[in-house]
């Protein structure tokens, strides 16, 4: 009897997590059974049920769960200044001239490294000549380390091979160079994008809730009285009909509402330009590979089996999406600390409503927790003037992304490997494939990140390169919160275990900084 009564109270603790499945259960004692199920974007084979076995685990399921889309990345077009061809330029053009734009990379040689980098926007002109432009970087001094005052740095890539860059320093003044060279086009053939696209306000909508965002837009806005969605997205920087920058150079930010499409300009004096309102609005080109998770307000009594299966889903190399009230928004920054998840998000801005968008807007972060916690900070663009930062207790939705990542290399903070390779990485973004990283601190703290560009040195090091994340001060209890200043933070993690930053408010300097207590850097490459 005795024997019996302890295999009764015998408990198996969580469920092992499985990457592409949920899991349900209502307790975790001897008897106890679980069923896993695949999400969405996975097929399954196999049955899902577990039982809790008086050892004190879980028995084994033959369940397998398969991502059903797989994304590739298809070398287009290698330009060339004194050789490229027309079919080649073709090609290219026709690519990029998509109803649903997809992702494109670059790469390109320097004189001291490789660098692979995301085009944040591209277009194709009335003259049928195509051009693209790189994410914003900071200036950097060698392969792994930022310049000493750091500028902000663009690029314009078009297929004659040409190239034209700027670089901005703090005190506005702006420098302009070109160069000839041989660049390598990447166009990614997402399968997880619909092609079945619509503009129907309604279905945007509706696609919003279950988490099938149009990755064109950074942030999107809800109006839940007329069923309506907004998307923003800071396009790019001005250029003129020749595709090189204009002096002086705007941002460009737009937003397309069922009104029309709205655009800001803001120049880096910190001046409002002007507004453009013209009536039309871009195809909606839904990602499908997105499943929720759970939602803080609907699943308080399951919070935890939930949190759990995000938080492991983040260590398995998946990206976090959001829904805060009115705004639904990608992480730019996911960390795991005690239990709970964390997210930062890229900035938007506000108001972020059908028709207030002027000089008057305010850029906007915002940071939210699976405690419910969300704090958001409200700035005047160009400056390190903070408007407002809010401390609130607000509903939200979480949604994890079903794409299939792959950890290919492991290493500790000197740089050692402790499993995959780093000749598998180097591959993989060679072909230009999505990376993302993850950082073990020797305190327990993870921190999961999205790259802007990654640099190979000539040595086969890989560095990313994270721009424009906001700081962050993470205190006892999950008590995540924004600096006083709302400063920004631009990172550099190398294979060879080193984690560079540098903190700074535009227009007033900044400040460099070596991360220490690294226990552990994951590279991921999505498959």
């Amino acid at each position: 009897t005795c024997e019996l009564l302890c295999f009764l109270v015998k408990d198996c603790g969580f469920p092992p997590y499985m990457d592409g499945a949920t899991v349900d259960y209502t307790n975790t004692v001897f008897g106890a059974e679980a069923n896993y199920l695949c999400v969405k974007g996975y097929s399954s084979s196999g049955n899902g049920t577990t039982v809790c076995l008086s050892s004190g685990s879980w028995s084994e399921t033959d369940l397998l769960c398969s991502a059903s889309f797989h994304s590739t990345w298809q070398q287009v077009a290698t330009t060339k200044a004194s050789s490229t061809t027309l079919h080649q330029k073709q090609k290219l053009m026709n690519r990029l001239s998509a109803n649903c734009k997809p992702n494109v990379r670059v790469k390109a040689g320097f004189k001291a490294w490789d660098r692979v980098t995301y085009l944040s926007s591209y277009d194709k002109r009335m003259d049928g000549k195509c051009f693209g432009q790189s994410v914003r970087g900071l200036t950097k001094s060698s392969w792994d380390s930022f310049e000493t005052s750091p500028q902000r740095e663009f690029e314009i890539f078009v297929p004659h091979a040409q190239s034209t860059h700027m670089s901005v320093d703090d005190s506005r003044t702006v420098t302009k160079s070109s160069y000839d060279g041989n660049f390598i086009w990447l166009v990614k053939d997402d399968q997880c994008m619909s092609t079945s696209y619509s503009s129907d306000s309604g279905s945007v909508f509706t696609s919003l809730f279950e988490g099938e965002a149009d990755p064109f837009f950074d942030t999107y806005y809800l109006d839940e009285n007329t069923n309506t969605a907004c998307g923003q997205r800071t396009v790019h920087v001005s250029t003129n009909p020749v595709m090189t920058f204009q002096t002086p150079p705007y941002w460009y930010v737009r937003k397309d509402c069922p009104s029309g499409k709205h655009i800001l300009r803001w120049n880096v004096t910190g001046e409002f330009h002007n507004t453009e309102k013209n009536f039309y609005s871009k195809p909606w080109c839904p990602d499908t590979c997105w499943h929720h998770v759970f939602n803080t307000k609907t699943s308080p009594t399951n919070n935890a089996k939930h949190i759990r299966h995000l938080f492991s889903g983040v260590q398995y190399g998946h990206n976090v999406m959001l829904k805060v009230e009115h705004v639904v928004t990608k992480a730019r920054e996911v960390i795991l600390h005690d239990g709970h998840v964390t997210v930062g998000v890229k900035e938007f801005w506000l108001p972020a409503d059908n028709d207030a968008f002027s000089s008057g807007s305010l850029q906007a972060w915002m940071i939210a927790s699976t405690t419910g916690r969300v704090v958001e900070c409200a700035h005047f663009p160009e400056s390190f003037r903070v408007k407002d930062i809010k401390k609130e207790e607000k509903h939200s939705d979480w949604f994890l992304d079903s794409r299939q990542w792959d950890k290919v290399l492991s290493i500790d903070g000197t740089g050692t490997v402790l499993s995959g390779s780093k000749s598998t990485l180097l591959n993989n973004v060679n072909e230009g494939r999505s990376l993302r990283v993850g950082v073990l601190h020797t305190n327990g703290i993870y921190k999961a990140l999205d790259l802007d560009t990654v640099d190979v040195s000539r040595t086969g090091q890989i560095a990313a390169n994270i721009i424009h994340n906001v700081d962050l001060v993470l205190g006892r209890g999950n008590n995540v919160r924004f600096t006083d200043t709302c400063r920004m933070v631009s990172s550099i993690i190398t294979t060879e275990g080193s984690y560079k930053i540098y903190t700074y408010n535009i227009g007033a300097g900044g400040n460099h900084s070596i991360v220490t207590g690294v226990a552990k850097i994951e590279w991921f490459i999505e498959l």
